[in-house]
C-alpha cells in the first residue's frame, strides 16, 4: 500500500512538472482584494528568495503558496528532488508608486521583473536614509537606473528635493512603504 501511495505521488509530481503553466489573471481583470493578494504574493517570492523557509514566508506575507502560484505560475519550479522552489528571477510586472519632486505627487511605474522591483525597493530605502541625513546608501546606489521611464535619482540635490517634497506632503516616505508593500 505504501508503494502505491509513493507511485501515485510520483505520478502527480511528474504530471505537475510536465503540465503547461496556467496563464495568470491579467491586472485589469482582477478585483481590489485579488490585487492585494497579488502584492502579498510578490512579498512571498521576495522573502523566499532571501532564504526564508516556506512556512515563515507564508506567515509573514499572509498568503499561501497555492495562491501565489495562481498569480505567478512561472516563478515556481521543482528541484531534482521534486521539492517546490522559487526561481531566481521572474518577469512579472508590479505597479509601484515612486515619489517625485512635487509635493504629494507619486509617479506610478511598471517595474518589470524581480530585478527592477528590487532596485526600486533599494532606492526607496536609500531615500529614507537620505531623509535622516545619511547619503551613504544613495552614493552606493547604481547611477543611471531608469525604470519605465522614471529616473531613480542619485544626485544629492535632486534626492534632497524629493525628500523635502515628500515631507511637505501628507504622504511621507514611510507611507510609501505601506503602499508598495516594501516594509
Amino acid at each position: 500500500m505504501d508503494q502505491r501511495k509513493a507511485n501515485s505521488r510520483t505520478a502527480r509530481q511528474a504530471e505537475a512538472r510536465n503540465s503547461a503553466p496556467v496563464r495568470p489573471p491579467h491586472w485589469k481583470q482582477i478585483n481590489a482584494a485579488q490585487k492585494d493578494q497579488r502584492t502579498q504574493a510578490f512579498k512571498l517570492l521576495r522573502l523566499r528568495r532571501e532564504g526564508m523557509s516556506w512556512r515563515d514566508a507564508q506567515e509573514q506575507s499572509g498568503i499561501t503558496i497555492r495562491t501565489a502560484q495562481r498569480f505567478f505560475p512561472t516563478a515556481f519550479s521543482r528541484d531534482s528532488g521534486g521539492q517546490l522552489q522559487v526561481t531566481g528571477y521572474d518577469r512579472y510586472v508590479e505597479h509601484l508608486p515612486l515619489p517625485t519632486t512635487q509635493p504629494g505627487k507619486l509617479e506610478i511605474v511598471r517595474a518589470r521583473g524581480s530585478h527592477q522591483r528590487s532596485l526600486s525597493g533599494q532606492w526607496l530605502n536609500a531615500l529614507k536614509a537620505a531623509g535622516r541625513g545619511d547619503f551613504g546608501p544613495i552614493d552606493a546606489f547604481p547611477k543611471g537606473i531608469v525604470i519605465d521611464g522614471y529616473h531613480l535619482a542619485t544626485d544629492h540635490d535632486e534626492v534632497q528635493r524629493i525628500v523635502e517634497a515628500q515631507t511637505e506632503s501628507d504622504s511621507p516616505l514611510e507611507e510609501l512603504y505601506a503602499l508598495t508593500g516594501v516594509a
